[in-house]
């Protein structure tokens, strides 16, 4: 298998991940005299880590995958029109916001021809933006960017909503506890649940992006 080479570099960050997360999950119990307020202090703090842990897993494992690529030595007439397309716009930000003084425009045709005239091997840029609110939604915008399938909203096919638990449950949950906002609150329960989901949501991603390699997605 292409990927095997990958999947073993994914599995290796998701176990350092798995030990930070069952860290936190049994720190309570690994403490005999943690008091009432130290549990309400664990579980204020536990959330912003565990979603770090997600955002940090994401961007990690698609470094990985963009560096497996990058092995390949594709040229840029090999790239296929979602991975060119992110390479000029990662390039060349002219793209996003033209400039208006004349001699830059300039400037930035010269440059924009020469890199579609270039003949060496592409080194795709390792940038992966999250916006840092990784939810269900730019999770899937950034799996659609790279040519990869994105995860569905009922992934068991039942009435179970992963969006829900990404959105409504663990972001909005993190980012209440994160700004200081004092009416969001958390429990050792939603702890479980959240450190459950992060593990669930690193090997649905780990398979999306060796599916995706294996299938060259990234090929013209």
């Amino acid at each position: 298998m292409k990927s095997d080479f990958l999947r073993n570099e994914i599995d290796a960050d998701i176990s350092v991940r798995y030990r930070n997360l069952t860290l936190i999950k049994t720190l309570p119990s690994r403490y005999p005299d943690f008091r009432i307020e130290d549990k309400e202090c664990w579980v204020r703090c536990s959330f912003p880590i565990i979603y770090a842990e997600w955002e940090g897993f994401f961007v990690s494992a698609f470094q990985l995958y963009l560096r497996e690529i990058n092995k390949l030595g594709l040229k840029i007439n090999e790239l296929s029109k979602h991975y060119l397309l992110r390479e000029t716009e990662c390039r060349y930000k002219q793209l996003k916001e033209y400039p208006k003084d004349m001699s830059k425009r300039h400037n930035f045709m010269q440059n924009l021809m020469a890199y579609f005239r270039d003949d060496t091997p592409m080194v795709l840029k390792l940038d992966v933006n999250t916006e840092s609110n990784l939810g269900y939604g730019i999770m899937n915008g950034i799996l659609n960017y790279f040519n990869l399938n994105i995860v569905e909203d009922h992934i068991d096919h039942d009435d179970y909503s992963l969006k829900n638990d990404m959105d409504k449950f663990m972001l909005n949950t993190r980012n209440g506890i994160a700004h200081g906002d004092p009416t969001v609150t958390a429990s050792t329960e939603d702890i479980t649940k959240a450190i459950a989901l992060v593990e669930r949501l690193m090997n649905v991603i780990e398979d999306v992006l060796c599916e995706g390699f294996d299938k060259e997605v990234y090929k013209a």
